[in-house]
């Protein structure tokens, strides 16, 4: 449980990497308040893939069963280009909801003591007084805010980025959910200027779908612009037809534009530091946007306990350990935007014969899957 401290950690926003602190956090002993502007929990988003790195974190914060237990494990995903199977590979990767993940993050940190209050949207903060104010007028004094407020993050542009604006990568994206089709294997499939990515969400095997196009026109950034069978169709005419049964069958249609942000160079300024897309929004192009989260939210929970509340050393590591692998991720998946939505035969050809005969596929999903943030937590401590 919670050992109440004169004045909480503030954590502005309740998605994944917010309630990912509030937890570590907790099992620390370290009081928090996560401040969420919604009403109430986010029941939206699409489905997403948790992998290796992050699950471990999640095993050690005791919430990787019960988000087991509501999710699938499929020992498999198969990649095609066209008609033609190229590769199948192994990864140990978890597929769910970030509605799912987010719910039970959740439900663990009230259990903890954690303190989750809705409808709150932050509006400003004064650094001399440490004092939050919100939309709503109330007024909260903390000890330190770390900002897990997403890509549109208040708290990035007012104190990290002034004026920066989000911008279009060039891809837009749909996604969609049938139980009309009972599959236990994740496919991803190949197109020119656009991929597609299908798989299990949970035991029942509703299955969800993934699409991104390349586009010079951007949609919102929106998850919760509509859409219709007839226009996702229409984005993915020129596949093979085998993937139009959950293009068609899927229910909820909906599309959006996928956004970026510039690198940054330090992760914290006084009294504040970010996490998850408040600090480094990706393309999704290799599954790691909510990984990435996880992997933040643990690494300062862990630091600032080790460190007993040093706020100051506790960013000065955070920094240390988090930069250099999130900005290489964050520009490793545009390279694979890249790779994914080939349109010259060629080129197409290429890329098809060294997935299907060399090992590079594995072994660099191997290496990203296989990072261990706990031992690199203490590593730099010593």
């Amino acid at each position: 449980m919670i050992r109440n401290s004169i004045k909480p950690i503030a954590i502005i926003g309740g998605g994944i990497s917010g309630l990912t602190a509030g937890v570590a956090l907790a099992k620390q002993g370290i009081d928090s308040i996560v401040f969420e502007r919604d009403e109430a929990l986010n029941k939206n988003g699409s489905g997403t893939t948790i992998s290796k790195n992050a699950l471990d974190l999640l095993e050690r914060l005791d919430v990787l069963d019960q988000l087991q237990k509501e999710s699938f494990k499929t020992d498999k995903i198969i990649i095609k280009s066209g008609k033609d199977k190229i590769t199948e590979l192994s990864p140990n990767i978890l597929y769910t909801t970030r509605q799912k993940i987010t719910e039970i993050l959740a439900e663990s940190y009230i259990k903890l003591g954690g303190q989750i209050l809705y409808g709150h949207n932050f509006k400003f903060f004064n650094e001399d007084k440490k004092e939050l104010v919100f939309e709503n007028e109330s007024k909260y004094l903390v000890s330190h805010v770390l900002a897990c407020d997403g890509i549109n993050s208040k708290l990035r542009e007012k104190y990290f980025t002034k004026n920066e604006k989000a911008i279009f990568s060039g891809f837009n994206a749909w996604r969609g959910v049938t139980k009309e089709m009972k599959m236990d294997s994740a496919e991803m499939h190949y197109g020119p200027n656009a991929h597609l990515v299908t798989y299990p969400i949970n035991k029942s095997l509703d299955r969800c779908f993934i699409g991104i196009i390349k586009s010079k026109n951007n949609l919102d950034e929106s998850w919760m612009q509509k859409g219709s069978a007839n226009e996702v169709l229409n984005d993915f005419e020129s596949f093979d037809d085998s993937v139009f049964p959950i293009l068609k069958n899927s229910t909820d249609l909906y599309k959006w534009g996928i956004y970026i942000r510039p690198p940054l160079k330090k992760l914290f300024v006084e009294n504040i530091t970010l996490l998850g897309d408040a600090a480094h929004p990706m393309v999704p192009f290799l599954g790691q946007g909510g990984c990435m989260a996880i992997e933040d939210a643990y690494t300062f929970g862990m630091l600032l306990k080790t460190l007993n509340n040093d706020f100051a050393r506790t960013q000065l590591i955070y920094n240390k350990i988090r930069i250099k692998r999130v900005n290489s991720i964050q520009k490793l998946s545009m390279r694979i935007a890249t790779i994914n939505h080939l349109s010259n035969p060629v080129l197409v050809g290429s890329r098809n014969m060294i997935m299907k005969y060399s090992k590079i596929p594995q072994l660099a999903q191997r290496k990203l899957h296989d990072h261990k943030a706990h031992e690199a937590i203490y590593k730099n401590l010593n």
